[in-house]
């Protein structure tokens, strides 16, 4: 471990706690007057450098508030000359000339946001507890945000009239467990239909067969995803 601090702070606590002491009877520790003299001057150059140091943080802390203040300042007062420019292009017959005369660009149509993608990709598995755990893939375009997957389920061959599709969930991500499967359905059919809050996508079928009646059981662990 060094004697002396490494940090320029410790350097200067370090000195300035034992150089009084030193210069008291410098030969009595070994040194000589010059030494400690110099030592003293080296100490005062020291602590001046270090409150310059501090002043010019604090004066390029206040240039650049200054700095981010005026920036906003001139964003906003521009912002309201395009508008002013935008609003007096839209009087007149040839609005696109107006705007081309003050370098600025034609406003933009923005492009509709697509529908959300078609499931794909099912899979699912049988777990010890009966239960389904379901899983697929659906890749939207990037600038979809918020979908979400509307699950519903039909059901063959557990001894009930048939229903049609039932609601199941409707989850957040791409991947749910169904634990509602009725006993003795032989063939489950999931339909999967990915929305936003505007719109919907095409809705898909997956089918998952058991290998025995009872889907509950140990004996229905063979299934295969369609």
């Amino acid at each position: 471990m060094a004697t002396i601090p490494e940090t320029l702070g410790g350097v200067l606590l370090w000195c300035r706690a034992r150089f009084g002491v030193w210069g008291e009877d410098p030969q009595a520790i070994g040194l000589d007057q010059a030494t400690v003299d110099e030592l003293d001057q080296l100490l005062d150059e020291a602590d001046q450098a270090r409150e310059a140091a501090a002043q010019a943080r604090a004066a390029a802390r206040a240039a650049g508030d200054a700095y981010r203040m005026k920036h906003r300042a001139l964003r906003e007062r521009a912002a309201t000359a395009v508008r002013r420019v935008r609003a007096h292009a839209d009087t007149q017959t040839d609005p696109e000339a107006v705007l081309a005369d003050a370098l600025l660009d034609a406003r933009k149509t923005p492009e509709p946001t697509p529908a959300p993608s078609t499931p794909e990709r099912f899979e699912a598995r049988l777990r010890a507890d009966g239960a389904l755990a379901c899983a697929f893939a659906c890749r939207h375009d990037r600038r979809l945000r918020g979908v979400t997957y509307v699950v519903e389920r039909d059901v063959c061959g557990c001894g009930a009239e048939q229903e049609g599709f039932t609601y199941v969930a409707t989850i957040g991500r791409r991947a749910f467990v169904d634990r509602t499967l009725p006993v003795g359905a032989t063939v489950a059919t999931y339909r999967i239909t990915a929305r936003t809050s505007t719109r919907s996508g095409d809705a898909a079928e997956f089918n998952v067969r058991f290998g025995a009646a009872d889907a509950s059981g140990a004996g229905a662990s063979k299934i295969r995803a369609a």
